[in-house]
């Protein structure tokens, strides 16, 4: 629960109208299952999926304009206001290792991955809940590397790239004195570098 109510110093009481009044319910259930494959006994393959669940409950109280206001579009009192949300969605993974010696491996790794809306989403002084829920950005990460462990020494380096697909933003319009919020999809954002890593063991 999130409420905020301005209060009178002098006067030790609180505003009618707070800053925020928001109530937020929120559960989430991600379970996977994989399957480990010995190809060959220097060859590892691994494979498997998550089912992932965001269920969300939004209670939104009218404030004094802090987060969505006390009045609609039409002008007409607003009071609160209920949404709920549930994204489901199955996201699979896969890695193979590859152990070129004793101490030293190589591997390659993909999986799926999501980022649900945000909470801002639902606030809005309405008089029925969002209908339409916007679609989680889809994450796919890619990564392959090396591992080298020595005596007293270790190595490991990988190269990474990982995807946001179609990332949402917003803008307001005003036509006629009424405003509203317009989502829209962004461009795919990508990112992607290298990673090193070394350590050395000195002492007997």
């Amino acid at each position: 629960n999130r409420h905020q109510f301005p209060s009178d110093f002098f006067t030790h009481s609180d505003s009618v109208l707070p800053n925020f009044s928001e109530k937020y319910y929120f559960n989430d259930f991600q379970p996977y299952a994989e399957y480990e494959l010995h190809v060959i006994p220097k060859l590892t393959l691994t494979g498997g999926t998550k089912y992932s669940y965001y269920g969300m409950n939004f209670i939104q109280y009218a404030d004094n304009g802090g987060k969505i206001g006390s009045k609609l579009a039409n002008g007409q009192t607003f009071t609160s206001i209920t949404n709920t949300a549930a994204y489901k969605q199955w996201l699979p993974s896969a890695d193979a290792n590859y152990r070129i010696k004793q101490n030293w491996s190589a591997y390659a790794q993909f999986s799926k991955g999501n980022i649900i809306s945000p909470t801002s989403v639902y606030d809005v002084a309405a008089t029925t809940p969002v209908t339409t829920l916007p679609k989680p950005t889809d994450v796919s990460t890619y990564q392959t590397g090396s591992v080298y462990k020595a005596k007293r020494v270790t190595f490991d380096g990988d190269y990474y790239y990982i995807k946001y697909q179609s990332s949402y933003s917003s803008s307001t319009s005003t036509i006629n004195g009424v405003t509203d919020t317009y989502y829209y999809l962004q461009p795919d954002a990508v990112s992607k570098g290298v990673e090193l890593e070394t350590n050395v063991y000195f002492g007997y």
